[in-house]
């Protein structure tokens, strides 16, 4: 993973497989990852980043998704950014 790098996911749906992709923008070891999303439910590039700062013993995650080009598609990735964190805190809190 580097600045400029690509990466391609599958988002799994049910029987259905959605790709993902994007290019890092900024990686900060330990405090910021950002990207651009690739999503073939949008004809634009949003942008993604996400920051982790240590807490006590932990560590807050934030994520910002910007640049949606309806109201709808910000609401659908809301909704999926909020099950992978709720699931990443379960699997490591």
């Amino acid at each position: 993973m580097q600045e400029g790098g690509r990466f391609e996911i599958i988002m799994r749906n049910g029987e259905q497989d959605i790709p993902h992709a994007g290019t890092y923008t900024e990686i900060s070891p330990h405090s910021k990852i950002a990207f651009t999303w690739e999503t073939p439910f949008s004809e634009t590039t949003s942008d993604v980043s996400i920051t982790f700062t240590p807490n006590g013993g932990g560590t807050t995650v934030e994520l910002t998704h910007t640049k949606f080009a309806t109201e709808e598609s910000r609401d659908n990735h809301n909704a999926g950014w909020t099950k992978i964190l709720e699931a990443l805190q379960a699997a490591v809190g």
